[in-house]
């Protein structure tokens, strides 16, 4: 694992802390970056089992390699205005569950296309099968094979009109993994692994908003799900867009961004305002 830092921000200012999606590395969210006000810092923390020197952390649970991206993140400098998460796919699964380990760390956290885990015994052993089965074969053909059919998944056509240029770059971040970090990332923080967030979740008290893309149907409804679950939450739809909102649609995530981070400082702002008086 490794903190990037794109922005430092201003004292008082918000900061913003990404995680990418499987195979995302640190200019995953270039353009989200840029589109984001100039007084909100931003880092980026690569996740175990990514880039060409992955942290393959000792675990046995998806807890604990939560746990390790904790560490990581805590071993950063402290802002002195609110700190807020967010996290896209693998990213934002682990973003939510970081928020229900440390509710006290962040100040709002937005899970852009995160599962919440699995209710069915017997869809998550199938969702293991299925992530181990792709371990294997990174390990057997090399990621360059993989990253070519991954490329192909229905999941991804929405990103057929972008830029040739934007594409080649997710390529070549995709491309700079090895075979025994992905393969790692998919053991130890595949879908299958994860607990089912729902009922820990009821009783979050961060804010949070859940974010997908208006075409992928499934993700979509897993945004408005988490957004009646969690009591203080809500949910965002990108109309006309897929799976990967930051890439596709960075400037309006921006903005999202941008406003739940101005909510954040409010709420600072107001809170030691009412311990000044008090």
């Amino acid at each position: 694992m490794s903190i990037t830092v794109v922005r430092i921000a201003p004292r008082g200012a918000p900061r913003v802390t990404l995680l990418p999606g499987f195979m995302g590395g640190p200019r995953s969210f270039d353009a989200l970056a840029f589109h984001l006000p100039d007084d909100v810092g931003v880092r980026v923390v690569t996740l175990p089992g990514h880039g060409d020197r992955p942290s393959l952390p000792a675990a046995d649970s998806w807890n604990e390699v939560v746990e390790a991206v904790a560490r990581e993140i805590a071993s950063g400098s402290v802002p002195s205005g609110p700190d807020l998460l967010l996290g896209y796919s693998m990213g934002g699964r682990v973003a939510l569950s970081l928020a229900l380990a440390h509710p006290d760390r962040f100040a709002h956290v937005i899970a852009v296309s995160a599962d919440l885990g699995l209710t069915d015994e017997g869809e998550r052993e199938r969702r293991v099968a299925t992530d181990e089965a792709r371990a294997r074969d990174i390990e057997a053909r090399g990621v360059a094979a993989f990253v070519s059919e991954w490329e192909t998944l229905p999941l991804f056509e929405s990103q057929a009109g972008l830029a040739a240029r934007t594409l080649e770059t997710q390529r070549r971040m995709r491309l700079s993994n090895t075979e025994a970090g992905l393969a790692y990332a998919l053991r130890k923080l595949g879908t299958g692994r994860m607990p089912d967030l729902r009922p820990a979740l009821a009783k979050l008290a961060v804010p949070v908003t859940f974010a997908a893309g208006g075409l992928d149907a499934k993700f979509r409804a897993l945004a408005e799900e988490g957004s009646r679950i969690a009591p203080a939450a809500d949910w965002v739809a990108f109309h006309g867009m897929g799976h990967n909102v930051a890439l596709e649609a960075p400037k309006k995530l921006a903005r999202v961004v941008a406003d739940r981070a101005a909510r954040a400082l409010e709420r600072l702002k107001s809170s030691a305002n009412a311990t000044v008086s008090v």
